[in-house]
C-alpha cells in the first residue's frame, strides 16, 4: 500500500511516499498475536522483540521479521510491560504477578537465563511502581517511567536509585510537572521525554540539561490527542510519534517542526486500531504495534523531493 502525504505548510514543498511493506501477525508457533503493545529493536544481533502483553511473552523476530522464538513465564517473565536491551542485558519491565506483590525489572542475559531483579526504593511511593518503559542512556544509567506516567526515574545499571527527572510546563498559566510515558534516545545521548498528558515531548542532552521542548494537545492534524510511543531517526533527522487516540503517527523534524502524519482508523493495511509504540529498525523501517488489530504494521518513509 502506498499513501502519499505532505508537510503542514504545503503539499509543494514535500512529497513522501508511506508504504506498509510487512505485516506481523502470528508468533513463532503461528498463533496470533493477542495484544502487542510494546516494541524494541536490537541492533547488535538485528532482531525485534514483541511484547504480546495479552500472553505474557516476548516475540522475537529476525531481521526479515520472520518470528523465531518467545520467551515468557519459562524464563520467570509474567506481566511484562516492554524491554530493553543493552550489552549483554536484557531488561524486562514486569507487573504484579501471583508470584510477586510488586513491580520490578528483571535482568536476563542473551541466553535468556536471569541475572537477578531490580526493585524500586528511595522514592516517593517507589514499593508501588510499575515500570511501564525504560531505555538506556550513553553513561548506562536507566531510565525508566511509570505504566500510568510518571516522573523520569534514573537508576544506575544494577538498579540503584539516582534521582527523578521531572519536566515542567504551563497550563493556564501554572506551572505544573508533567508526567512521562514514554522515551527514546538518540545515538548522541540526546533524551526525549513523552507527555501524554501534555501532548508535548521534552528533550534533554546526554548530561540531563532541558533543551526544548514542542508539540501541542489537541485532535487535530499537527496536534497530539493521547502520545503513547515515540521514536528517533538521527540518520533523516525524524521524530515519530503514536497517536493511540487519532490512529496515526505524527512526524516532526529533530529541531521540533511538525512535518505530516499518516494513518486513521481501519482495519487494512496502512490504517490503525489505537497503535501504541514504534521502532527503528536497521533498515530505517517503522515498526508499529496495531494492538487492537492484533498485528505489528511495518513501513517504509521515502522522501520524494521538493518542487519548492
Amino acid at each position: 500500500m502506498t499513501l502519499c502525504w505532505g508537510v503542514s505548510t504545503g503539499w509543494a514543498q514535500l512529497q513522501v511516499d508511506v508504504r506498509c511493506i510487512e505485516v506481523i501477525a502470528t508468533d513463532h508457533l503461528g498463533v496470533n498475536l493477542a495484544y502487542p503493545s510494546t516494541i524494541f529493536y536490537d541492533q547488535a544481533e538485528d532482531e525485534i522483540y514483541i511484547t504480546d502483553a495479552s500472553k505474557g511473552q516476548l516475540v522475537i523476530c529476525t531481521a526479515d521479521y520472520f518470528p523465531h522464538m518467545a520467551v515468557g513465564e519459562g524464563r520467570g517473565l509474567r506481566t511484562i510491560y516492554s524491554c530493553c536491551l543493552e550489552g549483554e542485558r536484557l531488561y524486562v519491565c514486569q507487573g504484579i504477578s501471583k508470584e510477586n506483590s510488586r513491580g520490578q525489572i528483571e535482568i536476563l542475559n542473551r541466553a535468556f537465563l536471569r541475572e537477578g531483579s531490580i526493585y524500586f526504593s528511595g522514592f516517593d511511593r517507589s514499593e508501588s511502581f510499575l515500570p511501564g518503559k525504560l531505555a538506556v542512556g550513553a553513561d548506562s544509567n536507566l531510565y525508566v517511567v511509570g505504566v500510568n506516567s510518571s516522573p523520569v526515574i534514573v537508576l544506575d545499571r544494577d538498579g540503584k536509585y539516582l534521582r527523578s527527572i521531572i519536566p515542567r510546563d504551563q497550563i493556564l498559566g501554572v506551572t505544573e510537572p508533567a508526567s512521562i510515558v514514554s522515551i527514546a534516545i538518540g545515538k548522541d545521548g540526546r533524551m526525549y521525554f513523552l507527555s501524554e498528558a501534555f501532548g508535548r515531548v521534552f528533550v534533554y542532552d546526554r548530561d540531563e540539561r532541558f533543551l526544548y521542548k514542542f508539540g501541542e494537545k489537541g485532535g487535530d492534524r499537527g496536534k497530539l490527542a493521547r502520545p503513547r510511543g515515540i521514536a528517533v531517526d538521527d540518520e533523516k533527522g525524524r521524530i515519530y510519534i503514536v497517536d493511540y487516540l487519532r490512529h496515526t503517527i505524527s512526524v516532526y523534524s529533530i529541531d521540533g517542526k511538525f512535518l505530516f502524519d499518516f494513518g486513521g482508523k481501519g482495519y487494512s493495511r496502512g490504517w490503525f486500531v489505537y497503535p501504541s509504540d514504534i521502532c527503528i529498525d536497521g533498515f530505517g523501517r517503522l515498526l508499529i504495534t496495531d494492538t487492537f488489530n492484533h498485528r505489528v504494521q511495518v513501513f517504509e518513509v521515502n522522501e520524494k523531493g521538493s518542487d519548492s
